[in-house]
Parts: structure tokens; C-alpha cells; sequence
């Protein structure tokens, strides 16, 4: 079994535990962003600022992480892909639009320590 490969916070903080997850989408293509804006503006809009991206620039983070949602990478890994895409974003924050997409049955979580990677 491979050792996790090391995941540092944006801060160059602790390690999360929550980089290790492994979100796969239940579905390709496209999401009803439209049910996303209703279910979840209100939570994200406060999490990441309208300044940095306009008023639902939360809405590119999540679609690109249901993207790149393919049970392979780890959070962490769509955490670094996703800062050179859009702009930084903690593991944190993408845990919990996982929490929210599976939640709503877009997607499952595999941890990583689960399947042995």
C-alpha cells in the first residue's frame, strides 16, 4: 500500500484529512445549475467573495469540481487544479460542496484510506 501523498492547506497549514476524499459524480455532462443556484447561493455566496468573481463565482468552483470528480483524484488534487484554473480555494470549502452535491445525489464520496490509495 502506498503512503497518501501530502496535501498541504493554502495557508501551508496542517494537512487536512478532507484532502484525501475522493468525490465520483453519479452522472456526465452538465448539472442543473439552476436547481444549485436555488438549493445553495445562499450558503456560498457569503463563502467566496462576489468581488473575486462575480455574484455566483462559487457556481465555476462547483461545476469544475463535479468535473473533475472522477473517483481518481483526490480532493486535494482538484484543490490544486482548480487554484490554477479559477483561483485558490481551500480543501475545506470543496469538502463541503461535496457534502452538498452528494446530498442532493449528483455524486458519492470514496475516502481514500478505504480503497488503500
Amino acid at each position: 500500500m502506498n503512503p497518501p501523498l501530502e496535501v498541504n492547506d493554502l495557508r501551508g497549514g496542517p494537512k487536512s484529512p478532507l484532502a484525501l476524499i475522493k468525490p465520483l459524480r453519479k452522472q456526465l455532462g452538465m448539472i442543473e445549475m439552476k436547481r444549485l443556484t436555488i438549493a445553495l447561493d445562499e450558503a456560498y455566496t457569503t463563502v467566496i467573495p462576489e468581488s473575486r468573481l462575480g455574484r455566483r463565482g462559487w457556481l465555476g468552483y462547483l461545476y469544475e469540481l463535479f468535473n473533475h470528480s472522477d473517483g481518481q483524484r483526490s480532493l486535494g488534487q482538484i484543490a490544486r487544479v482548480l487554484g490554477h484554473e479559477i483561483g485558490p480555494i481551500e480543501v475545506d470549502v470543496l469538502a463541503r460542496m461535496v457534502r452538498d452535491l452528494e446530498r442532493m445525489g449528483f455524486m458519492t464520496v470514496i475516502d481514500a484510506r478505504e480503497d488503500g490509495t
